[in-house]
């Protein structure tokens, strides 16, 4: 310890923290002194080990409890002052006599928080998730929520609050506040950094929980899409597109928030998954989800049947064909709705019937060297889309990938063995590209840049 304190080096400034704890161990009065004259050392070297150690300690003793006192209200005043280079440390002690001394240690973990400091944030972060069996207490939510200020590219924190928010979600009791929270998260992060990454990544384990609770799901991206703030439904075009590439394709709007919608605001979030949302399978989903609500008849109907003919049945008529067949063949379906089916069904046919019948002009057909390169580079292009796409999936976390370099036929390994060998198979990845991105690319991008920002009172 001496040598230490003559000469502080990096390398024993963790032997002396023991030592100093050891001491304390075996003469509480005279080893406490020393740490509480260290702790006001003016080097880092010397402080900041010793004040770790006091967090380690035991105060729960009626004798000690004086001293506990001493340590929190010096701790105290370090979160109070400006700039303090002890800050994290003394924090993190606090954080860890906190079951012994809930009440005044807990706001000054708020004054703590306050700071936004990122040492402080994931100090805090470390803590609340190892005292996860606190929730229950008054302080632990509001505190936890302060954590919200996190930036997405604060990884150990948000990897932290990961793991506190997979578990709210499995939680019934638990499952508004941890979505409560994500909201607060959102509304801290900037444009760019959701449009390079959101939920899906950062709170990769919560989301990868939050896909078993489709109820919980399409209540938040329903949400999302109706909120003033532009970056909620950017939110929730990329949940939708992590969810597409892990293969849920059965996406709805939330009924209960639905029915308390009037005409503007049904219309509004109809614009905003046409401006947001890409792919038939979710567009056509959640577009005909609408029919779901209260007065259907009267509210939705005439909407749902508007939009699937015009817009999302223009984009994609066969795959909005197949899907209104089968809820037509569906013997839960009500009549309204069947006969919806039908209508729609019956304009898209004609429409196509009509693009059928017109001649096939040759001038137009391009040279089938042309067609045979597009070919070859769009399947290059979907493949990396694909890659691209699936790259952050927990399968692709927890297995390996092998690149075959030449050969017809392949192989494993199990148990020392190898298997007979197999002829190679090809696979092919293929989506539905919108009809208007190819007949009208800049009328799309208008339209859905128009449908992006236009206000809900505009009818």
């Amino acid at each position: 310890m001496e040598m230490h304190m003559v000469a502080p080096q990096e390398a024993s400034a963790s032997l002396y923290g023991s030592a100093l704890q050891a001491l304390i161990l075996h003469n509480f009065n005279e080893g406490f002194k020393l740490a509480l004259a260290a702790v006001r050392h003016p080097t880092d070297l010397i402080s900041q080990p010793a004040l770790h150690r006091l967090g380690l300690l035991n105060f729960a003793e009626p004798p000690q409890c004086e001293a506990r006192a001493q340590v929190i209200s010096f701790c105290a005043d370090i979160v109070r002052t400006i700039g303090h280079r002890d800050l994290p440390t003394a924090v993190q002690t606090l954080a860890r006599l906190l079951p012994e001394a809930e009440a005044a240690i807990v706001p000054v973990l708020e004054e703590a928080a306050a700071t936004e400091n990122p040492q402080v944030l994931y100090v805090l972060s470390e803590a609340l998730s190892r005292e996860r069996n606190l929730r229950d207490r008054p302080w632990y939510w509001p505190l936890f929520r302060r954590l919200a200020v996190t930036k997405a590219d604060q990884k150990g924190i948000v990897d932290n609050l990961d793991m506190v928010l997979m578990d709210w979600v499995r939680k019934p009791d638990w499952q508004e506040r941890a979505m409560e929270f994500l909201d607060a998260w959102i509304a801290n992060q900037s444009r760019e950094a959701l449009r390079d990454a959101a939920l899906e990544k950062h709170f990769d384990a919560t989301f990868h929980h939050l896909k078993e609770k489709m109820d919980l799901l399409g209540e938040a991206l329903t949400r999302w899409l109706l909120h003033d703030d532009l970056r909620y439904p950017i939110v929730a075009f990329r949940t939708i597109s992590r969810l597409r590439a892990d293969g849920v394709q059965t996406l709805v709007l939330d009924p209960a928030i639905l029915n308390e919608l009037d005409a503007n605001g049904l219309l509004f979030l109809v614009r905003r998954v046409l401006g947001y949302i890409v792919g038939d399978d979710a567009q056509i989903g959640l577009i005909f989800s609408l029919v779901r609500t209260r007065d259907a008849k009267v509210r939705t109907l005439g909407l749902v049947a508007d939009v699937l003919r015009t817009h999302v049945g223009y984009d994609y008529p066969h795959q909005t064909i197949e899907f209104l067949q089968a809820r037509q063949a569906s013997p839960d379906e009500d009549e309204e709705v069947k006969k919806l089916c039908a209508e729609v069904i019956a304009a898209l046919q004609s429409h196509l019937a009509d693009l059928d019948a017109l001649p096939w002009l040759k001038e137009l057909v391009p040279p089938s060297g042309k067609s045979y390169r597009f070919a070859k580079e769009r399947a290059k292009q979907m493949n990396e889309a694909f890659e691209d796409a699936s790259k952050d999936s927990i399968w692709r976390q927890i297995t390996s990938r092998v690149v075959l370099k030449a050969g017809l036929r392949s192989f494993q390994t199990i148990n020392g063995q190898y298997t007979t060998p197999m002829e190679l198979k090809s696979v092919s990845h293929s989506m539905a590209l919108p009809r208007s991105e190819i007949a009208d690319p800049a009328g799309a991008a208008r339209d859905r840049y128009f449908f992006k920002v236009v206000p809900k009172d505009v009818s």
